[in-house]
């Protein structure tokens, strides 16, 4: 992994953009509130560790796998807003926790901003094992991946916090720190170490299994929604997943404030998004498009497409789109 450090500001105009961003996550991105999407990223990448906080201005869903080989934790800045991640609302003594491309889903709220700490597997293991037996970090290792939400005393949740943010927030201040090989070090030494400490906190076995149920009926729905070659009724998707449309209605509206059948709406609508986005507008047509996504009215399509983006589609189709010279992976090669 390189031994080196740099600092980089992204950001994107359109969520199918910013969707382009975020390698190595491998996740999809649905946006559920109207409007032009928003989203910035600042990041810091010492040695193979990485940090940064980010800022979406639109409430967006997401969901597919952490990143590879690598331990995240994350959270709102602010502990007050409303983050949910695997079905559990992060507060003030839970971390979002994903590892080695753990399955994930979680709704980001309108205008939030989130830190987030990936830290090499095999770095994290071995400076386990300085203070631990095999064992107990092999122990320690599984459990942290069964798990999605990791609970901690707010104290930890602070200096993790607070230890991404004050990174971040330094070298976008002063960059010439990066070249610092001392300092870099003290940094990277004290990130392992915060990171080990809040996962030593105890973990019980009612808190692991804390909204399993709601959370795997919600991920069920939503994978047979994508995965399904027309749309699905709601009695159809309920019949699929399980569960009574009375239960399905009550895990859409306590997860995402909306119903399944508005879900449904907004997921086709979204990637009817992400593929006028990416196709030639010399050769793809709106219709087609949206056929495709099962939207059988034109005028219709459009009209709830500019009602959530702001935008004709034919605009997205037209508009030449800015390819990001970076992605969040890149900075780690």
């Amino acid at each position: 992994m390189p031994q080196s450090a740099s600092i980089i500001t992204l950001h994107a105009t359109d969520i199918a953009q910013y969707a382009e961003l975020v390698p190595p996550w491998k996740v999809e991105f649905r946006q559920l509130s109207s409007g032009t999407f928003q989203g910035r990223t600042q990041a810091v990448q010492l040695n193979a560790n990485l940090l940064y906080r980010e800022h979406w201005t639109h409430r967006t869903m997401v969901t597919g796998l952490s990143p590879e080989d690598s331990l995240m934790l994350g959270g709102p800045v602010d502990p007050a807003t409303p983050i949910d991640w695997c079905s559990q609302i992060l507060d003030g003594t839970h971390v979002a926790c994903g590892y080695d491309a753990s399955e994930v889903s979680f709704l980001i709220p309108d205008n939030c901003s989130h830190w987030v700490a990936i830290v090499p597997r095999d770095g994290l293991i071995k400076r386990l094992e300085r203070d631990y037996s095999p064992e107990r970090v092999a122990r320690l290792i599984e459990l942290i991946r069964l798990q999605r939400v990791w609970s901690c005393d707010e104290r930890r949740r602070k200096n993790i916090c607070r230890l991404v943010c004050g990174t971040i927030d330094r070298h976008l201040a002063n960059p010439d720190v990066l070249n610092d090989e001392v300092l870099r070090a003290r940094v990277e030494m004290l990130l392992i170490d915060t990171v080990a400490d809040l996962l030593m906190c105890p973990q019980s076995d009612e808190f692991r299994q804390i909204n399993a149920q709601r959370r795997q009926r919600l991920a069920s729905a939503v994978l047979h929604a994508e995965q399904s070659t027309r749309t699905p009724s709601v009695p159809e998707l309920a019949e699929a997943v399980g569960v009574s449309q009375r239960v399905l209605e009550l895990t859409f509206r306590d997860t995402l404030g909306i119903t399944p059948k508005r879900y449904l709406i907004l997921s086709r609508l979204n990637q009817a998004h992400a593929q006028l986005y990416r196709a030639d507008p010399s050769s793809a047509l709106v219709r087609d498009i949206a056929t495709q996504w099962d939207f059988g009215d034109l005028g219709r399509f459009a009209a709830a497409y500019r009602r959530l983006f702001k935008v004709l589609p034919s605009v997205t189709l037209e508009r030449t789109h800015p390819k990001s010279p970076t992605t969040l992976a890149d900075i780690l090669r």
